[in-house]
C-alpha cells in the first residue's frame, strides 16, 4: 500500500518535471520574446 503510493508520487513528479522542462525549453528558444516582438511590429503597423 505504502510502496503503491510512493511509486504514483513519483510518476506525478516526473510529469510535473517533464512539463517544467518542456516549459523551460521554450523559454531558452525565447518563443515568449518573439511573440512579444511580432505583435509589437503588428501594433506599430495599426
Amino acid at each position: 500500500m505504502y510502496s503503491l503510493l510512493f511509486v504514483t508520487f513519483i510518476k506525478s513528479r516526473c510529469k510535473l518535471f517533464y512539463f517544467l522542462d518542456i516549459f523551460h525549453g521554450a523559454m531558452s528558444k525565447n518563443t515568449l520574446g518573439i511573440i512579444k516582438h511580432q505583435v509589437r511590429r503588428l501594433l506599430r503597423l495599426v
